[in-house]
């Protein structure tokens, strides 16, 4: 009965408002729809379609508006996202923004980005009525143009296509063909020249951006791009931002003409002077930020060290003869009290052994009794466990990467000998380092695998087969929220 009673309801209001004659009565009835919103119990998708394509411009802006608030509801959204209602919408967004017109258009904005908000039939319709183009030249015009509103519409349109690309790899594809990475950078550019950057607006187009990546693995993005998106780093505090930008550039490193962008750029020793800003106003409880956000930020940060470092041109260039501020820092961070910090510092220093040159300096600079002292330490760490200053995983990761930094040291003839004099320690190394392997579960019959929380790669058009070290960080794609 009460399946019975809810359709006849529903068949009720449907025909109250279609029968509704006077104006000044509908319009208080589509405000009260919007009022009630996303809560509203009844399915008048069948009216509401209609009264979009109204020759009064008031009621079409409260049905756009109305089907804005009900498609913040999963189950309405599925009633709106057909052809009946985006199509009319998109036909709102193909004409010009007056001042007469804006309002209208961030209402149509909104109902077009709830309706691709996790919601497979309203991105599919958008690509079946051809929106996309409409979207990106829309987004121009608000690039373009200085009316006081145009701001609100550009980000609104920037979730529409957030929204919208969220849908997988052929959505990204379609974003990309249609040109709105270079509106991204323009969009960049223009918010870097600023006093005040809108974090809202940033958020949202490199969010865009991660969603492009994760979709899209093996896309390069431009060098503009990425300069931007690095220069956004520079300049901004904000905590969302600074993952987004980090996210972003650890992706594109995986491309080596990226890692040597970053290395020229300053963005690794800006990383590295943010990490010990960041340490140290923890270590004095001057941080407002979730402990747990401050790790992720930690993470991503060293991670981009690490994966920039494996890249041949980009360690040369940051290794600068021994004298390269990022280098030195390493050096300095193997004596670091702070885990993260050593990790970091240990793969470095195992990134930067890769030249002969390299190490034979790094070995005359004692690098190697460091990293004998720290794989020392670690080990007993990991042995004795309960009694740990650190955490055993944390202790095991550091051991390895230290085993496999002293490994390639040892590789140029002179430092053999060198080593010669280490004896014991040295051999003590390679026998603990080979009993502790089954910890992490490595690979077995693979003598330089580690734990699957760090992945070694044989160095490209290197005679010694030097080891590249790297953590490995995967992030899912973020949404953005109806609004």
């Amino acid at each position: 009965m009460e399946g019975a009673t809810a359709k006849k309801s529903i068949s009720l209001e449907t025909l109250v408002i279609q029968n509704i004659t006077n104006m000044k009565e509908l319009k208080a009835k589509l405000n009260d729809i919007i009022k009630t919103g996303k809560d509203y119990d009844y399915d008048v998708s069948s009216c509401i379609k209609s009264l979009v394509n109204s020759s009064d411009p008031e009621i079409v802006l409260l049905s756009v508006q109305a089907i804005a608030e009900l498609s913040k509801c999963e189950e309405k959204r599925e009633s709106y996202a057909h052809k009946e209602t985006i199509v009319p919408i998109l036909n709102l967004l193909k004409k010009d923004i007056t001042s007469d017109r804006l309002e209208l258009v961030k209402q149509s904005c909104r109902a077009l980005g709830n309706l691709c908000f996790d919601c497979d039939n309203g991105r599919q319709t958008i690509i079946e009525c051809n929106g996309v183009p409409i979207l990106v030249a829309l987004l121009q015009k608000t690039i373009e143009n200085s009316m006081e509103g145009s701001e609100d519409i550009k980000l609104l349109v920037s979730k529409i296509l957030l929204n919208f690309s969220i849908g997988g790899k052929e959505m990204c594809e379609l974003v990309l063909e249609n040109g709105v990475v270079e509106l991204i950078h323009r969009i960049l550019v223009s918010e870097l020249s600023k006093d005040d950057m809108s974090d809202s607006l940033v958020t949202t187009v490199v969010m865009l951006l991660s969603v492009i990546n994760d979709n899209l693995h093996e896309h390069q993005f431009s060098d503009d791009i990425n300069s931007a998106v690095l220069s956004i780093l520079k300049e901004s505090t904000n905590i969302e931002i600074t993952e987004l930008c980090l996210d972003h550039l650890h992706m594109q490193a995986e491309h080596d003409a990226v890692k040597t962008l970053i290395a020229e750029q300053g963005g690794v020793e800006l990383v590295c002077s943010r990490l010990e800003v960041l340490v140290g106003r923890r270590a004095v409880g001057d941080l407002t930020t979730e402990d747990a956000e401050v790790e992720a930020i930690m993470k991503q940060a060293c991670d981009l060290i690490i994966i920039v470092l494996t890249g041949d041109e980009a360690m040369d260039r940051l290794y600068a003869g021994g004298h390269g501020p990022v280098y030195r820092t390493a050096v300095k961070w193997l004596s670091s009290t702070d885990s993260r910090l050593l990790a970091a510092a240990v793969l470095a220093v195992g990134n930067f052994a890769r030249k002969d040159q390299y190490c034979i300096q790094m070995m005359e600079e004692g690098i190697a009794d460091k990293l004998l002292d720290i794989f020392s330490t670690h080990h007993n760490y990991s042995v004795q466990q309960e009694s740990c200053a650190v955490e055993l995983g944390t202790a095991v990761r550091i051991q390895h990467a230290a085993a496999s930094a002293i490994r390639n040291l040892a590789v140029p003839e002179q430092n053999k000998r060198t080593a010669a004099l280490h004896g014991g320690r040295l051999h003590s190394v390679h026998s603990e380092h080979a009993s502790c392997v089954s910890l992490t579960h490595a690979e077995r019959g693979h003598p330089r695998s580690h734990s699957t929380r760090h992945r070694i790669t044989q160095a490209k058009n290197t005679n010694h087969a030097r080891l590249r070290l790297r953590n490995e960080l995967y992030l899912p794609a973020s949404k953005v929220g109806n609004r």
